[in-house]
């Protein structure tokens, strides 16, 4: 029998039994309404709250705690150093391991002012992340590559300084760019101070007050550096950084690797924009520009009149101060809280997690009296101050190793820590050796693993556990919160196919009464020449018609559903922290997989029906009166 005869004949019987075909319709598109709900349900929790708290295919690795006299600790356990980071990362399914370490230095930031009316002030901790790790997700939020694609072709703003520019922009070339927060999140930039070698990090020396990178001959090897290597002049052992000898031609065998420049009559060249070209050790090199402010209590304005100070050179008594201030958008960081001589610097680079920001609009806002914050992009570029080695609960470091900074949001990530901020991990390993000493530089408090795929993860930790580590406190959180989140959707799901398997059922009980119902005319078909395949094949369809009608009405069921339970919770959970603005999340496959499973559950109902069409006697069904 032709396709367009059976088709039409499919049509013709389903039309003259519409009331039959429509229950077994309502029993499909139930169960496909709720099998496509529940699916909407779980990928919108994995995607919307899951993986938003708890990034996926990542995990975090720690040292295994032990308890001694009630108190956790990881004594005797093995170090989380580079060596340890390199082996984890060298393990199979593994992307990349990168290590962050947590501040071990008191510290309190306080700010909000241009936002809220007035600063607050809280304790502050710090996780110290590899720029890799948190730049392209910063760079995906801030919409970085939109702006560069605005940018090209658009006539831009004329100007002179950054101060012609508005707000978000600052003026390249002549004309006002945006700004881009996302590449900021850097220690290149930063002056990393100190008074020896005391206060740097493992591979880097304290050369006229800052650290900085050793290279040269040491113990008999070199070191690679892409810059000029100043190596001070020396009579003996004593002149030169710690580990170095003094070389028979009057130079450390270890100095440090800086930025080379050129000077020139017309200014400094080669240099950015917070350090100039100065001569050292024979050699041309940019070093950070000294500055002074007008009082020490300046360090703690937001104020650019007073923060940015002014530029200091040397002049025959010392250092003279100029009439110049610090570069736009820098400000005159102070050496330490008593003293106002410092250097011009950009503000530390800080990176926010957004459920931070939930939780003041949600409960602090309304305790406080303050005004919400609506979004997040209109805290890129707020300042505040940071008091490295200032507490507000223990005890303080020593004056001298105390510091005021400025600090700028540059973005926001889950991977931030839920209560402080995220810096470069080169600024929280220099002021854990600054205050707390080289050694407590050395060690990383963790490992973020990024996992090739979720197969992997599994075996990781298995690897990972083997050599002496556990997961820590949030990974372990995010499993078990994941495990609670598939069980449930799992168990949704053999609902949705349960009432499927129902309306099969009922397929197959309403099909087999249509069967019944048009025994005689089967049998006239038989009897005009249509084979038992014809017959089968003609019941198989109307099932499958059926199916398909269903996981249609089904699917816009469960997209509508969706629409009103979303509707309904924005208005019952308004306030609440840490919810999402959606819980649905209907993938692009959902609506081909719906409608297969539907179709596939009512083929299978319409076999029984189908067979028993096709062992109907045309001459004894015929002969019946």
């Amino acid at each position: 029998m032709k396709s367009s005869r059976l088709l039409g004949l499919v049509a013709v019987h389903l039309r003259a039994s519409r009331v039959a075909a429509s229950f077994a319709i309502v029993g499909v598109a139930v169960g496909v309404a709720f099998l496509c709900f529940f699916i909407g349900l779980g990928e919108g929790l994995r995607a919307r709250v899951l993986n938003r708290i708890f990034p996926a295919e990542q995990i975090e690795i720690e040292p295994r705690a032990v308890r001694i006299f009630g108190v956790e600790g990881t004594l005797g356990q093995p170090k989380l150093d580079a060596a340890r980071v390199a082996q984890v990362g060298r393990l199979p399914g593994v992307v990349a391991a990168l290590g962050k370490q947590k501040s071990a230095f008191p510290a309190k930031l306080w700010g909000g002012k241009q936002l809220l009316g007035y600063d607050l002030h809280t304790e502050a901790f710090f996780d110290g992340m590899p720029a890799t790790l948190l730049r392209p997700e910063l760079e995906q939020t801030e919409g970085v590559a939109a702006k560069r694609i605005a940018r090209k072709g658009r006539a831009l703003e004329r100007c002179d300084v950054h101060e012609d520019c508005p707000a978000g922009s600052f003026c390249r070339d002549g004309g006002c760019d945006p700004v881009e927060w996302a590449p900021r999140f850097d220690a290149a930039a930063l002056h990393l101070r100190c008074t020896n070698d005391a206060g740097c990090v493992s591979g880097q020396t304290c050369l006229r007050g800052r650290c900085a990178a050793t290279c040269g001959a040491a113990q008999g090897e070199s070191q690679h550096c892409s810059g000029v290597c100043a190596q001070a002049s020396c009579r003996t052992k004593a002149d030169c950084p710690q580990g170095s000898a003094c070389g028979t031609d009057g130079r450390c065998e270890i100095g440090a690797c800086l930025t080379g420049c050129q000077l020139s009559d017309t200014g400094d060249d080669g240099c950015p924009a917070h350090q100039r070209c100065v001569t050292h050790a024979g050699a041309a090199v940019c070093e950070p520009i000294r500055c002074e402010l007008g009082h020490a209590s300046h360090q703690r304005s937001l104020d650019p009149s007073k923060a940015r100070g002014f530029v200091t050179k040397p002049c025959a008594d010392g250092q003279c101060r100029t009439t110049q201030p610090c570069p736009s958008r820098l400000y005159c960081a102070a050496d330490h809280p008593d003293t106002a001589s410092g250097t011009c610097e950009w503000p530390l680079p800080t990176v926010v997690n957004p459920l931070l920001l939930e939780v003041f609009n949600s409960d602090m806002a309304a305790s406080l009296n303050l005004a919400r914050v609506a979004s997040p992009e209109v805290l890129f570029g707020v300042r505040y101050h940071i008091a490295i080695g200032d507490s507000h609960f223990t005890r303080d470091a020593a004056r001298s190793r105390q510091q005021v900074k400025q600090a700028v949001v540059v973005g926001f990530s889950p991977k931030a820590p839920e209560l402080g901020v995220a810096l470069p991990l080169a600024l929280v390993r220099h002021h854990n050796a600054r205050i707390k000493g080289p050694e407590a530089a050395e060690s990383f408090g963790a490992i973020l693993v990024s996992v090739r795929s979720n197969e992997h993860v599994a075996s990781v930790i298995k690897a990972v556990e083997d050599m002496g580590f556990v997961l820590s406190r949030r990974s372990r959180v995010a499993r078990t919160f994941g495990t609670v989140v598939f069980l449930i959707y799992l168990a949704l799901v053999l609902l949705s196919l349960i009432v499927l398997m129902v309306a099969a059922a009922n397929i197959t009980h309403t099909l087999a009464m249509l069967v019944h119902e048009r025994r005689r005319e089967l049998a006239v078909l038989r009897a005009l020449g249509a084979t038992a395949m014809d017959v089968a094949l003609l019941v198989v369809l109307e099932g499958a018609f059926l199916g398909v009608i269903g996981g249609l009405v089904g699917v816009a069921l469960a997209w509508g559903g969706a629409a009103v339970v979303e509707r309904l919770a924005a208005d019952a959970l308004r306030g609440v922290p840490l919810v999402p603005t959606h819980f649905f999340e209907f993938p692009g496959w959902l609506l081909p997989t719906a409608l297969a499973v539907a179709i596939s559950f009512c083929v299978v109902g319409s076999i029984i029906p189908a067979r028993r069409a096709t062992r109907l006697d045309p001459a004894t069904v015929l002969s019946q009166p």
